[in-house]
């Protein structure tokens, strides 16, 4: 068994950290269970003071990974991460007791420097994936991601049955543990004047609060839940947050400008994204298999694994999602939701009105059902079984 001697774990994340609040939870998670982190990847500038401050935890910035439309100038970002990325990783390995990856982009632009570090290295995968592309322009070409896997001393997935799958897709010999999207703290930050101005659009709402958080993006049937909040009435209001992918930003902008119950208010970093689950009556997770990626696996929809039903359970707020495994699971066990057969508008009507028979019931069970996952106890046995 690995054992730490300088108590100190230097993760490695390819993009902006911001972006992905599992990496902050496992951060947070680390540096209070008495772990020194070294976070290397981009934006961390931009991570909330609760972090930042904290005395064990140190990073190296590689600036924000978001590219121009300039072939020139993403060659020469590309290569300056790539080269920085490298360097932080070598000279913070030195004492460093375990490397911790948390995506296969990661693995990748490290690649060989890993070798010396595979009897210490935890392998954290976000996403159930087929393969590791070597490129996105040229996704038949492939990373042997799951070689790394083999050889990693942990490998670490969001989902139960994620793990089982990862474990005989990667011929591994041990399944994955599962360290679940829990938001470790709930505490939205500091207000910001973007914030502010946001929150001033839905204070005064006086209809209700059907709240959406996350990527407009082709697996997300945002459609049928508009159309749902027009048909009832009124009563009810479809408030949204989140990045809109490349792919749906001319729909999204026509359903913007051309519905009434619907108010867009831009994205926000986390956890600033937190400031307005308050205002929240229930929340949406409209999840639906995408086959658009080769290389992702379509089951990453149905094993869904999002940070966003800890962050509305936290809050003590009452889900409806579609008929996904990762959804039905934790929503009929705790009785923190409903579960749509179909994305139909009478199936999302019909699950308003029967959360609303039982709202408070339901609003207690999403308490317990945060409180259930005791993060703490997953990062120590990752880090000292």
């Amino acid at each position: 068994m690995f054992k730490v001697e300088s108590n100190k774990v230097v993760m490695v994340h390819y993009g902006n950290v911001p972006l992905c609040p599992p990496v902050i939870n496992a951060c947070e998670c680390l540096v209070n269970n008495s772990i020194k982190v070294h976070l290397i990847g981009g934006a961390i500038a931009d991570l909330p003071d609760i972090l930042l401050k904290n005395s064990l935890f140190s990073f190296n910035d590689l600036g924000d990974f978001r590219t121009s439309s300039s072939y020139a100038e993403k060659f020469k970002k590309r290569k300056r991460i790539y080269r920085e990325m490298r360097n932080a990783f070598s000279a913070n390995m030195q004492d460093g007791d375990i490397l911790w990856t948390t995506n296969e982009a990661a693995v990748m632009y490290l690649n060989k420097l890993i070798k010396p570090y595979h009897d210490h290295h935890v392998l954290q995968l976000m996403e159930l994936i087929n393969y590791c592309p070597v490129s996105y322009k040229l996704p038949i070409i492939k990373f042997p991601i799951d070689e790394y896997a083999r050889r990693a001393w942990k490998t670490v997935v969001p989902e139960i049955n994620r793990a089982h799958i990862q474990k005989i897709l990667w011929k591994q010999e041990k399944v994955p543990y599962v360290l679940p999207n829990k938001s470790y703290y709930l505490e939205p930050g500091n207000m910001t004047e973007e914030v502010e101005a946001a929150l001033k659009k839905i204070e005064e709402e006086d209809r209700k609060i059907i709240f959406y958080m996350g990527i407009f993006s082709p697996d997300r049937d945002m459609d049928s839940c508009i159309k749902a909040i027009n048909a009832l009435g009124d009563d009810y209001c479809l408030v949204a947050i989140g990045r809109v992918s490349e792919v749906m930003r001319e729909r999204a902008e026509y359903i913007i400008n051309n519905t009434s119950n619907f108010k867009y208010l831009g994205f926000f970093n986390p956890p600033k994204h937190l400031h307005f689950l308050k205002y929240a009556h229930i929340g949406l997770t409209p999840y639906r298999p995408s086959y658009d990626i080769k290389y992702a696996s379509p089951l990453n929809s149905l094993y869904c694994a999002p940070n966003k039903i800890f962050e509305y359970a936290g809050y003590g707020i009452p889900m409806i999602g579609t008929d996904v495994l990762g959804l039905r699971t934790p929503f009929e066990k705790y009785d923190i939701g409903i579960c749509c057969q179909d994305l139909s508008v009478e199936s999302i009507v019909d699950a308003v009105n029967k959360i609303e028979q039982k709202y408070e019931t339901m609003r207690d069970n999403c308490f317990k059902f945060y409180e259930s996952v005791d993060m703490d106890k997953i990062i120590r046995e990752i880090i000292f079984e």
